[in-house]
């Protein structure tokens, strides 16, 4: 699955989030330019209460530092399982 990629911001009218990337987003029809000049840019969400928008425009950095911690995390335990088994491995002479 794709996603529009970040950064994410408020848009024009102050209801929306919006994205300079259209990755992800279709906006077909005469209308498409119009809704660029109108929002602000691509929308990612509309209607969007104002105390829900930090979150939602925090999303694509918030999932790229999930995606550094589960590497660093799955990195970590793969070393230390390593280790262990060696350190058990000795122990038990082998």
């Amino acid at each position: 699955m794709t996603h529009t990629p970040g950064p994410w911001k408020q848009g024009k009218s102050g209801g929306e989030i919006v994205s300079d990337s259209s990755q992800g987003i279709e906006y077909e029809g005469p209308w498409a330019e119009e809704l660029l000049q109108d929002y602000g840019g691509y929308v990612v969400a509309e209607t969007v209460a104002l105390c829900n928008q930090a979150i939602i425009i925090a999303a694509p950095d918030l999932l790229a530092m999930l995606e550094r911690a589960l590497d660093a995390l799955t990195e970590d335990f793969c070393d230390l399982y390593r280790e262990g088994m060696e350190v058990m491995r000795k122990a038990k002479g082998e």
